[in-house]
Parts: C-alpha cells; sequence; structure tokens
C-alpha cells in the first residue's frame, strides 16, 4: 500500500484478495495478489492510513473492515478510519478486473533487471537530469538507455541487456515506482513495459512514452 501510494494517493479495494492501483495519467498499473481478504473500501487520501499502521505494534495489532470503516486496534489503543466515496476516484473506479491486466501477454521481447539495476537507473537519471528510459533489443540483445531524448546533445548512460525477442520502447524514468526487488521485464513495443517481480505476486504495467 505505501509503493502504491506513491503511484496514486487513493486507495480502492474492490476486489477480495487483490490491491491494485493507477496513476492519476493512466500510464502506471499496478497489481498486487494479497494473502488476506478484504471487503469492498476505498479512501480518498490513503497516506493517514498508512500512516496510523506504522504507529502500532504489527505483532499485536488487529484490523475490523466494517462497512463505513476500518477500525484499528491494539489492547487499549484503537484508531477508526473513515471510508470515502468512490465517487471521489473516478480513476481507480475505472480500473478493470484484475485479471484483464494479467492475461494481457502481447510481448515482444523480454529481459530481467535486477534490483541494483534499477536503482543505478533511476540513480542516474537523477544525477544526470534525463527523464527517458529507451529500451531497445535485437535477438535477445540490447540496451536501455538513460537519455533525454528531446535533446540529441544530452548526457546518456547505457546499459546491456540480454533476453529474448526484438523490441523497442521509451517510458518515463518517473514512473519506474516499483517496489524494490528483481523485475523480469516484457516489453510491447511503442505501447508498454510491464514488470513482474520475481519473488512476489506483484506486476506494473508501464505506459510507453507518448510521442
Amino acid at each position: 500500500m505505501k509503493n502504491f501510494s506513491a503511484i496514486n494517493n487513493s486507495l480502492w479495494v474492490s476486489e477480495e484478495t487483490v490491491l491494485k492501483t493507477i496513476s492519476v495519467a493512466e500510464n502506471i498499473i499496478g497489481i498486487y495478489d494479497t494473502e488476506e481478504t478484504f471487503p469492498q473500501w476505498q479512501l480518498y487520501n490513503s497516506v493517514p492510513f498508512i500512516s496510523m499502521v506504522n504507529l502500532f505494534d504489527l505483532s499485536n495489532v488487529d484490523f475490523e473492515f466494517g462497512d463505513k470503516a476500518v477500525v484499528i486496534k491494539m489492547p487499549g489503543t484503537r484508531a477508526t478510519i473513515v471510508y470515502d466515496s468512490v465517487d471521489l476516484i473516478p480513476k481507480l473506479a475505472n480500473l478493470k478486473d484484475s485479471s484483464v491486466y494479467k492475461q494481457f501477454d502481447k510481448y515482444d521481447a523480454k529481459f530481467t533487471l535486477t534490483s541494483d539495476k534499477i536503482s543505478m537507473i533511476q540513480k542516474a537519471a537523477n544525477i544526470l537530469g534525463l527523464p527517458d528510459m529507451n529500451i531497445k533489443m535485437k535477438e535477445g540483445k540490447g540496451l536501455v538507455l538513460i537519455t533525454d531524448e528531446e535533446d540529441p546533445d544530452s548526457n546518456v548512460m547505457k546499459m546491456a541487456i540480454t533476453g529474448e525477442g526484438d523490441c523497442e520502447v521509451t517510458v518515463m524514468v518517473k514512473n519506474l515506482q516499483v517496489l524494490s526487488g528483481d523485475y523480469t521485464v516484457s516489453v510491447s513495443s511503442d505501447t508498454l513495459a510491464n514488470f513482474h517481480h520475481d519473488k512476489q505476486p506483484l506486476f506494473y504495467i508501464i505506459a510507453a512514452k507518448k510521442s
């Protein structure tokens, strides 16, 4: 939830065992299969809820999800967070059932990005002031270029990748808001990149940069 709140402050749990989010610009989607089971509930701003949870001893805390609010409690202490109307979060309400995103399989190429490489991409882009991550692959060999496609004379960082397939896609580095970990990246050329966490039931769909 904390990671998803960086993509969209609002939270809408509409499937019992799935958390999902979409950015306001609708260019990032996150899907996570939970071990817990939730009723439907929604918050226009999820940050206070997440911050309140962090105040409690998680080894001795219970959550009661009611029809109108969630109660966070431990012996002698309780906090009530009231749900908001779905009407306040239209972007999330427009999200499709998670199975639609899980079944999408029209990819042209696939490769792996480790946690260290993702961190390097994010830090290099910040240091050099570069907005774009261009992914090019031909017959399983390729490059990730951190650059500014609007400036042919900009700084650039190149990272070699290997995998399978042919592709070319550019995404905004600022949209690489993924939870720490190693990812299998599947690319649909000029359309999107799917980042699937290698150890968690979690994936992100990041739309291609519009030209």
